[in-house]
């Protein structure tokens, strides 16, 4: 559908509601979003057929959104998948790193470790992956200067706001 994306109230409020919404629109909007809230972040588990370095670094990150109060368990799949292509990055890297960035084919021409290919595919993935969930440098600056002004502007509110 064509249009932008719809923000959640806490967002619009952080970017000192650009959209004009007003108080009425943004505390509405605000109970309808908690209201989606409907399992506590606590039951934010791994998938059952997540095993070992998946499942740590699924936790790891559960954790990390967590501190930046992002976790919604709407996102278990989303951390699932992250968590997934993290430990396939890394163990990509390491049959690079074994096999050599390059190798003689039959006829002795050297060529390009076709992992390489693979490896660069799965990292723009992990971080198309780590930007939705706020996990990449600019998606936290972001994140961070959006919470700033909005604390800025909380205290310079006056009571006419």
């Amino acid at each position: 559908m064509p249009g932008r994306k719809a923000k959640p109230a806490n967002v619009i409020t952080m970017e000192g509601n650009a959209l004009r919404k007003s108080k009425v629109e943004i505390e509405g909007r605000t109970k309808r979003e908690e209201a989606m809230n409907v399992v506590q972040p606590d039951k934010f588990v791994a998938p059952d057929d997540m095993q070992g370095k998946e499942r740590d670094v699924f936790y790891e990150t559960k954790n990390m959104l967590k501190k930046m109060s992002l976790l919604h368990n709407a996102d278990v799949r989303l951390v699932a998948s992250y968590a997934r292509t993290a430990v396939m990055v890394d163990e990509l890297w390491a049959e690079i790193d074994t096999m050599g960035l390059t190798y003689v084919d039959e006829k002795g021409v050297v060529r390009n470790n076709p992992t390489i290919n693979e490896w660069r595919r799965t990292t723009q993935q992990l971080v198309k992956l780590g930007n939705e969930i706020g996990f990449t440098p600019s998606s936290r600056a972001s994140l961070a200067n959006k919470q700033f002004g909005s604390e800025k502007k909380e205290d310079t509110k006056s009571e006419w706001d």
